[in-house]
């Protein structure tokens, strides 16, 4: 091997070399050298370009060797075999690429029905999810129905026990706060004690009052007359304002009546209301 010009570009390069690296021409088997001059030329060049020599040998083709003498100089050399390397570097690659092509479906595959699977089970749990939802609200609905219920029969009653029967069984009712604010004014509504007391002895004058001025109107068979109260009364304050308020009482009076005739009835009952002041004095009456 010996470092030639280019005939083509005079680059330096090897004279085993295939092609020039700078001008990419065929240089191994494409070559000759000049016998006058020594100049290498191509091979199918017929007048040197070092001195102008004309070949008679145009066809012959010469590969340099690392000594050159005149005895080697116009030897032709045998064109090289092709190499099998090529062919199975050609041939692995193909296998690797159908390798590699088949790994990627096979995985495209099996993450396809992973996703599949996956979104099956987000299908169930979704539908799982909104059954429960269902079965919730279908239970929320329920409870606030009889929430409701209950609460329209509170309103209905306006005691104190039914409301304090609201806020014990739906202690987070719809209706919590108005049951609160019901219970509160229906206690500040409430009477007894001491003020119902006096409220009964108010009524029990009234009735002796009725009395003397009914038992002038009686018939002359009547001996007698007793009025009282049967029952409790029924007293709730009325409120006119915030601060402002009156009494409404209510009852039954029960009459007693001695008469010389006993086939006569001797008993009777009236209803009454009465209305008295915060003071206790009576501003209506229908006794």
């Amino acid at each position: 091997m010996a470092i030639i010009k280019c005939p083509e570009c005079s680059s330096r390069i090897s004279s085993q070399a295939y092609t020039c690296p700078n001008c990419n021409k065929l240089i191994r088997g494409h070559i000759q050298q000049c016998p006058n001059c020594n100049e290498w030329v191509f091979t199918d060049t017929d007048i040197c370009s070092g001195c102008g020599n004309a070949f008679e040998f145009t066809s012959t083709v010469h590969t340099p060797t690392e000594k050159t003498s005149p005895l080697n100089i116009h030897r032709p050399q045998k064109e090289p075999r092709k190499s099998r390397k090529g062919c199975f570097i050609v041939l692995f690659s193909i296998i690797t690429v159908l390798l590699i092509i088949c790994i990627a479906f096979l995985g495209l595959t099996k993450y396809r029905e992973k996703k599949i699977l996956e979104k099956k089970a987000l299908q169930e749990e979704l539908a799982r999810r909104i059954a429960e939802g269902v079965k919730a609200n279908e239970s929320r609905f329920h409870q606030m129905q009889l929430d409701s219920a209950m609460w329209t029969k509170t309103i209905r009653s306006k005691t104190i026990e039914a409301t304090e029967k609201y806020i014990k069984t739906y202690p987070e009712g719809i209706f919590i706060n108005e049951a609160y604010m019901l219970l509160e004014e229906l206690n500040r509504r409430k009477v007894g004690g001491f003020e119902l007391k006096q409220i009964r002895n108010v009524v029990e004058t009234k009735l002796s009052e009725v009395k003397k001025k009914r038992i002038k109107k009686l018939e002359k068979d009547v001996l007698g007359l007793h009025l009282e109260i049967k029952d409790e009364l029924n007293v709730t304050k009325k409120y006119l304002n915030r601060d402002s308020f009156i009494y409404v009482v209510s009852g039954t009076i029960l009459s007693t009546i001695n008469r010389t005739d006993p086939n006569k009835p001797n008993q009777e009952t009236n209803k009454f209301e009465i209305l008295l002041d915060s003071n206790r004095k009576i501003i209506e009456s229908n006794i």
